[in-house]
C-alpha cells in the first residue's frame, strides 16, 4: 500500500461531502463533523492501552486520527503507465 500525506493545498474531491477543496479545508470540515469530544483525537490523541492478539500483554500508548490518501494501485503501476504513454503516442 502506498501512502501518500497530502500537502494543505492539495486539492481533494469527496462525492457528497462539500464538493472539490483544498486538502486542509476538507480537514478542517472533517474534524468539525465529528463530536467535539474526539476532536483532541486529530492532535493531542487519546490515551490507550493496546492488546496485541500475537501475544506481549498490554501495552500503554496514543491513538490519533489522521486523513491518509492511498492511491488505487493501478495508478502506480508502471504497466500501466507504459500502456498510457504508448496511448498518447509519448512512449520513447
Amino acid at each position: 500500500m502506498n501512502i501518500r500525506d497530502l500537502n494543505d493545498d492539495d486539492v481533494v474531491f469527496v462525492k457528497d461531502f462539500h464538493g472539490m477543496q483544498k486538502s486542509s479545508e476538507f480537514a478542517k470540515r472533517f474534524k468539525g463533523s465529528i463530536h467535539a469530544q474526539y476532536q483532541v483525537w486529530f492532535d493531542q490523541g487519546a490515551e490507550v492501552e493496546f492488546l496485541r492478539t500475537s501475544g506481549g500483554g498490554w501495552q500503554k500508548g496514543k491513538i490519533y486520527l489522521r486523513l491518509e490518501f492511498v492511491p488505487d494501485e493501478a495508478a502506480d503501476n508502471p504497466e500501466s503507465l507504459d500502456a498510457l504513454r504508448r496511448q498518447l503516442g509519448t512512449d520513447q
